[in-house]
């Protein structure tokens, strides 16, 4: 599960490719291809909260753990619903180094 395409879904960048960032790291979780993520939405539509509520169960349903929470944005008043999942196991399940090597 270790590549370079899970790293580009971890947050600390965006790519123009990607569309849809969310729904990307979803199928990829649900697939068994990418070991854990974290979902965003800004709060600023009715139904962002209800489109992570969806995706948890989707995820749930295939064996992924999930945990929902808001936070707020510490430079504002902004408010972001969280979806943080993640494949069951150990860390050596999920990383498999040696295979890297």
């Amino acid at each position: 599960m270790v590549n370079d395409y899970n790293q580009d879904l971890c947050g600390g960048w965006t790519r123009d490719d990607i569309e849809d960032e969310n729904a990307v790291i979803a199928e990829r979780l649900a697939n068994s291809l990418k070991p854990f993520g974290n979902l965003a939405e800004l709060d600023l539509t009715p139904n962002a909260a209800s489109e992570l509520d969806a995706i948890a169960c989707q995820l749930q349903e295939k064996g992924v753990r999930t945990r929902r929470y808001i936070r707020k944005l510490p430079s504002c008043a902004l408010l972001v619903q969280n979806l943080d999942c993640c494949q069951p196991g150990t860390f050596g399940e999920l990383f498999d180094l040696e295979v890297c090597m």
